[in-house]
């Protein structure tokens, strides 16, 4: 048995040189809010039992993305017969997952997300008719963190999906004039030059709007490193106790607790974000879409991360 109780050295590339940051890190321990059904949790215990194993092999992560999108299949099959024996008139089982997704799309509060559901499917399609063995490893936390998600959008009660939605309709407006303008992230020391400040997703808890934000870090190199096809990096903040006040936003920053100070810069400041824009203007459409394309996925990931951090608290 002690032979394969060895770990998988692959793992350390990713910053895990020990099973405790790998389980900090990769084993996605209670994901579910407490209205998801018994038999998604009992199937879920098999997830976390392939993910702690795959310290020692590392393709049997993939053996865990592969269950979690059986358990999106179960999860819809459980949503349907829940809204159908809800409703007075009888209804007919739809036979497809297509079908039952366009269902459920019609029928519930996740109107907004059928085409998240259908992108699901398809990662089931493939994982159902695999063509040639493969695996992508670590590469799967994020698209199993959007899954597990999704599954907690489905049993979620409607009346929380609205308010949820309205919160984040609410704080996107109030962000929306600080989305393309030149900002700093004051810190307690030092000082960041932003693109603007984007949000994502805002949620509730003990009446405190969370928000997850973003804006790309400008520095003196930004524009060469550009040229050279070298990404600058996204800074991603989580903030709490959110002040709007005239041209600025204060904010606590989930965590560390620091409170920050997000404002317009000094001239200096403004001359260099004027440089910098001017190259991403000038840039060719086809490397800049490539850019954009990375920083959409970078986003994604972080909005889906931070709703898997805090949804079951928010809707406790």
């Amino acid at each position: 048995m002690e032979k394969y109780l060895i770990p998988d050295e692959r793992w350390k590339i990713f910053g895990c040189k020990t099973f405790e940051e790998f389980e900090n890190l990769y084993i996605l321990n209670n994901p579910f809010v407490s209205s998801v059904p018994k038999d998604i949790l009992l199937a879920y215990e098999t997830v976390r039992h392939l993910m702690a194993f795959s310290y020692y092999h590392y393709e049997m992560y993939d053996e865990a993305y592969k269950k979690i999108v059986w358990m999106f299949e179960m999860a819809i099959e459980l949503k349907l017969k829940q809204i159908i024996s809800e409703n007075a008139v009888e209804t007919k089982m739809p036979k497809n997952l297509i079908d039952k997704i366009s269902y459920l799309a019609n029928n519930s509060s996740i109107k907004g997300f059928e085409k998240q559901l259908h992108n699901i499917r398809q990662i089931r399609n493939y994982y159902a008719h695999p063509k040639k063995n493969g695996f992508i490893g670590s590469l799967g936390r994020p698209p199993m963190i959007g899954i597990l998600n999704m599954i907690n959008y489905l049993f979620i009660d409607d009346k929380r999906t609205v308010l949820w939605n309205s919160y984040s309709k609410e704080q996107s407006a109030k962000f929306a004039k600080f989305s393309n303008i030149p900002l700093v992230i004051q810190y307690k020391n030092g000082r960041v030059l932003i693109d603007g400040i984007g949000m994502g997703a805002c949620l509730n808890i003990d009446n405190d709007l969370y928000s997850v934000c973003w804006g790309m870090s400008i520095e003196a190199k930004t524009a060469i490193r550009r040229s050279e096809h070298v990404i600058e990096p996204l800074i991603f903040l989580t903030l709490r106790n959110i002040e709007f006040i005239e041209n600025r936003i204060k904010a606590i920053i989930v965590g560390t607790e620091e409170i920050i100070d997000i404002c317009s810069p000094n001239s200096l400041e403004l001359k260099l974000y004027t440089h910098v824009m001017q190259s991403i203007f000038e840039e060719d459409a086809a490397i800049k879409m490539n850019f954009e394309n990375i920083y959409s996925s970078q986003i994604s990931n972080q909005i889906e991360e931070f709703i898997f951090n805090f949804s079951k608290v928010a809707y406790r």
